[in-house]
């Protein structure tokens, strides 16, 4: 009779009628072991932890002997309602009845420890297994993953990438994903993107997941996720919200969009809408003003910032310093920079270092930039030196010109860039043999700088154009 109401429990449930599969199995009169295992079972798969537990200890209170599918499925079951405190009495009970040796048991209570958040009982559990199987092994590496104890060696990360494909599984849509995480938890996206353009078959998850690389690592500009984003679109990969999210993921990532498109109403809007307000979103804002030559209101939004009590980053008054740079506001700037590590905390930085430079030169102040260089941690570094260049000859000193040029060059013998730029400083101001021996120099070097190219949509079609280049077919029709 028994056999014929556990058969009728499971018809009902494996029909999806769950509800009278629990009904049935509470007007039974005799339940075995069978039985109840089966409703423990069902019940944690339906999510309903604390109704399994029940009918387990009903089990126990029938006097019947729990077996390891009983532990396996009860311990599994234990979420929400039912957690670590129960969990962790399974454990016990485990022990007492002797089923530690079960594999399927040892599994479940790994897997129950890691949901709980409870990595070394679930390293425990693991090491006093007699004996294991690639479940176990899987659970742990699933209690460190969802714990925070993810792969973050990048050598480590390249000999797994190397055995995924001696398996012959790297084109498994879960694996390449999590390889793409990896390589951006590295913070190496390079890697991740050859590795997503070597697919043949690339879905909407494999370029979620690189798309949350960029977002996630400090530095990486937005823009080339949207290039990223609009050759893959050329590609028919359809796009979902998970995509948007990412690349959309806060109202500061709209503000700056807005800003980088000309409609700085629009970002300035998106601003004042916001609820609270982070890093993210003052950046953003002074940003947006920055681009736009508005000096005066990434000025104000700052001693906003400062007046409401929220201490700026290194980036916050990076900004700022591009803001007064473009806008010649030099006294403002040089103040800042001056106090940014005593009022604010913020040790000035290379970056921070090169704006000033910038700032100074602009103002005409090319000796007092030069001594800036000097006096600086970063003295060594072509950045400074090309930055007081290039402001050089925007100005049209050649004095200093020449001296930075030195220094530049001295520096970075090898980057075709900055020959170049020297070159086009003496050119601009009529020193056309100058510049013509600074060529001489670098094809001796055989350096080549690599020519600009730009891209342009036209019927669903990529065009590319390479400067000085008209190999194009309809190049006089585009300039």
């Amino acid at each position: 009779m028994c056999f014929v109401g556990t058969s009728l429990v499971s018809m009902y449930s494996r029909s999806g009628h769950l509800d009278e599969a629990d009904k049935l199995f509470k007007e039974l009169m005799y339940k075995d072991v069978r039985c109840l295992n089966f409703m423990i079972s069902e019940y944690e798969n339906g999510g309903y932890g604390e109704k399994a537990l029940w009918v387990f200890l009903e089990l126990l209170r029938a006097g019947l002997e729990p077996n390891d599918y009983t532990f396996t499925n009860v311990t599994s079951a234990c979420n929400g309602a039912v957690g670590l405190v129960e969990g962790r009495h399974l454990h016990g009970l485990d022990i007492k009845h002797g089923l530690m040796g079960k594999i399927s048991v040892g599994n479940a209570i790994i897997t129950m420890y890691g949901r709980y958040g409870s990595v070394e009982e679930a390293e425990s559990t693991f090491c006093e297994m007699g004996e294991r199987n690639l479940v176990s092994w899987t659970a742990l590496l699933s209690v460190y993953v969802k714990n925070g104890h993810e792969c973050k060696d990048l050598n480590l990360g390249v000999q797994i990438h190397g055995f995924v494909i001696k398996l012959g599984v790297v084109s498994d849509v879960n694996v390449g994903t999590a390889l793409i995480d990896l390589y951006s938890k590295c913070e190496n996206l390079q890697s991740a993107r050859l590795f997503l353009d070597s697919l043949s078959i690339i879905n909407t998850a494999l370029f979620n997941t690189i798309l949350n690389g960029f977002a996630k690592i400090d530095g990486e500009d937005e823009e080339d996720a949207m290039l990223l984003f609009n050759q893959y679109k050329l590609a028919r990969l359809k796009p979902d919200s998970i995509t948007f999210f990412r690349l959309l993921s806060s109202s500061a990532d709209l503000a700056c969009l807005y800003a980088k498109c000309g409609s700085i109403l629009d970002a300035r809007q998106m601003f004042i809408v916001m609820k609270e307000y982070d890093s993210i979103s003052w950046n953003a804002m002074v940003s947006a003003h920055a681009l736009h030559d508005q000096g005066n209101e990434a000025v104000s939004l700052f001693e906003e910032i400062a007046s409401e009590g929220f201490f700026p980053d290194k980036i916050n008054i990076l900004a700022v310093l591009q803001a007064c740079s473009y806008s010649g506001f030099w006294n403002y700037g040089v103040s800042l920079f001056n106090e940014m590590e005593m009022k604010y905390g913020v040790s000035p930085i290379l970056e921070h270092f090169a704006c000033l430079v910038d700032l100074l030169g602009k103002a005409g102040l090319f000796s007092e930039a030069m001594d800036l260089i000097n006096k600086s941690p970063f003295s060594d570094s072509p950045l400074l030196w090309r930055t007081l260049v290039h402001v050089c000859k925007l100005c049209g000193d050649l004095n200093f010109g020449k001296m930075a040029s030195q220094c530049l060059l001295d520096l970075a013998p090898k980057e075709a860039g900055s020959y170049m730029l020297v070159s086009n400083m003496y050119a601009r101001e009529g020193m056309f043999n100058e510049a013509a021996r600074v060529r001489i120099i670098m094809n001796d070097l055989k350096m080549i700088k690599e020519a600009g190219c730009s891209w342009i949509e036209i019927d669903n079609k990529t065009h590319q154009f390479v400067a000085t280049s008209k190999d194009h077919p309809k190049v006089m029709i585009f300039t």
